[in-house]
This record gives C-alpha cells, sequence and structure tokens, in this order.
C-alpha cells in the first residue's frame, strides 16, 4: 500500500475529526472546549479544521421520462417492435 501518515499528520486528522463532530453538537461553545483540550489552539486553526477541503460533487439533472419509470419499458417495447 502506500506511505504510512506521519505521527503529526495522524493527530491533526483526529483534532478535525474532533472539531467537526463538537461544532455539529455544540456549534457555540466547541471552539472553547478545543481550546481547554489543545492549547495554543487557535481561531485559524479551528476554522481551517471545519473547512472542506474538497469541491461538492456535482449532480446530473433528473430525466423527466426516467423519472416516472415509464421509460425503460418504451425502450423494451420498442425492441420488440
Amino acid at each position: 500500500m502506500g506511505k504510512p501518515f506521519t505521527p503529526e499528520r495522524l493527530a491533526a486528522i483526529r483534532r478535525m475529526r474532533r472539531a467537526r463532530r463538537l461544532y455539529k453538537q455544540q456549534p457555540l461553545f466547541a471552539y472553547h472546549i478545543l481550546c481547554g483540550i489543545y492549547p495554543g489552539y487557535s481561531y485559524e486553526e479551528f476554522m481551517d479544521d471545519l473547512r472542506y477541503r474538497r469541491p461538492p460533487r456535482r449532480r446530473r439533472g433528473r430525466n423527466n421520462l426516467v423519472r416516472y419509470g415509464r421509460y425503460a419499458r418504451m425502450v423494451q417495447l420498442a425492441d420488440r417492435y
């Protein structure tokens, strides 16, 4: 497999996951709680931990013919014809 993560990178990933989970549960007090857990934790690091790393996935629009479930049957009947 690939190269394993360094201990610093693993600690950063764990901190980021904890920050996101706490922010979902208690958005007002998440930063204060994390400051108690991690000494020297700044607000910029907190905001950086909360931001998403990759762009959202694009969704394709739905086709009206497929939406109601008759399109496959119409194609099947057209093939038989």
